[in-house]
């Protein structure tokens, strides 16, 4: 069985559309629970929902822009923990806070 090729010819990176894909769908989701279960829950903790359309934007487009420059195969143990900072780490602190409404 021939292997799945992910580069197809032109300038069009189908792994890459793929990987943003993904990051959009757990963005998604992310922003849902976030309004819909931890801005009611925890509220009083300081975690309220503020729209505002440019802070969010904004951090979509950071969210993007760092999706893009992460590796797309995993071939060392330290493309796992990028990944792993990524998800954890910086995506939730970015949206979290452009949620609050900080600016």
């Amino acid at each position: 069985m021939e292997q799945l090729e992910y580069l197809r010819p032109g300038n069009i990176s189908y792994a890459r559309i793929f990987v943003l894909f993904w990051v959009a769908v757990y963005v998604i989701v992310f922003v849902d629970v976030y309004i819909d279960w931890a801005s009611v829950s925890f509220f009083y903790l300081g975690f309220p929902y503020v729209y505002k359309p440019d802070g969010m934007v904004l951090a979509y487009c950071a969210v993007a822009v760092f999706a893009i420059i992460m590796p797309i195969s995993l071939k060392r143990y330290s493309d796992f923990f990028c990944w792993m900072l990524y998800f954890m780490i910086f995506v939730p602190s970015i949206l979290i806070v452009s949620m609050q409404g900080y600016e």
